[in-house]
């Protein structure tokens, strides 16, 4: 997997040359922020918890993430690129990888800048917030954060104007997230059912603190199956 790698380096080092990232990065930034602090009312509760920050995490990722993976694909399509990448000796796999682990990159970057909340909690709450709470949370805000942008290589895997690249991966983010609900809307039963692959309620769990072995294969699963789709799909336009 070493080509992986080096895909993953020049997609990452794309990332940090567009000030388009940093903007993005910063709407981030503040989102999460003023979600935490103000819609939910966190200086009202007195509490030292960042649950409801992890909570609003996958759903500010709907939009966020999309907005990150929708060049990844698509631009090498519309450029004329993808095909000469594809005639090289690397496996298609390997191309939508190193793509993908480019795209977590930035992610972790993302994450890593929101650790100045945790820091803001101790300070102004002058209180310690839950250790393994925050590190579990961030881990799956990591894990189901790759899971999103799988979707959106995928996504953007199957055309070349990233503005429907960024349309299809955040309709297939939404989908996932509240496939529970609105599987409820239609029949009480059928929810239940549904929340076994629903990103929402998987990641309730995760925001409590609980690191269930069970959540972690799930959204590798995804994360896995959204990139065979995407490979198979490059390996489709090379026999074209």
């Amino acid at each position: 997997m070493r080509t992986a790698f080096i895909i993953a380096r020049r997609e990452f080092l794309t990332f940090l040359a567009q000030p388009v990232a940093y903007v993005a990065l910063a709407v981030f930034l503040v989102t999460m922020g003023s979600a935490f602090f103000f819609l939910e009312g966190f200086f009202e509760a007195n509490e030292a918890t960042m649950r409801n920050f992890f909570e609003w995490g996958p759903l500010v990722f709907i939009i966020y993430l999309p907005a990150l993976s929708m060049r990844l694909m698509a631009e090498e399509r519309r450029a004329g690129t993808m095909e000469l990448l594809i005639t090289l000796p690397v496996r298609e796999i390997e191309v939508v990888a190193g793509k993908l682990l480019g795209a977590v990159f930035f992610l972790i970057l993302s994450l890593v800048v929101t650790f100045i909340y945790p820091v803001m909690i101790m300070n102004v709450a002058q209180a310690s917030p839950d250790l393994g709470m925050i590190v579990g949370g961030y881990i799956g805000l990591l894990l189901v954060g790759t899971a999103y942008l799988s979707l959106g290589v995928m996504a953007s895997s199957w055309t070349h104007n990233q503005i429907v690249a960024l349309i299809m991966g955040a309709l297939f983010c939404a989908f996932f997230y509240f496939v529970d609900a609105m599987a409820g809307a239609f029949s009480t039963s059928l929810e239940p059912i549904m929340s076994s692959v629903s990103f929402r309620a998987r990641f309730q769990n995760i925001a409590r603190g609980v690191l269930d072995t069970r959540d972690v294969i799930f959204y590798l699963g995804v994360t896995a199956a959204s990139l065979s789709v995407a490979a198979f799909s490059l390996e489709g336009r090379k026999w074209r």
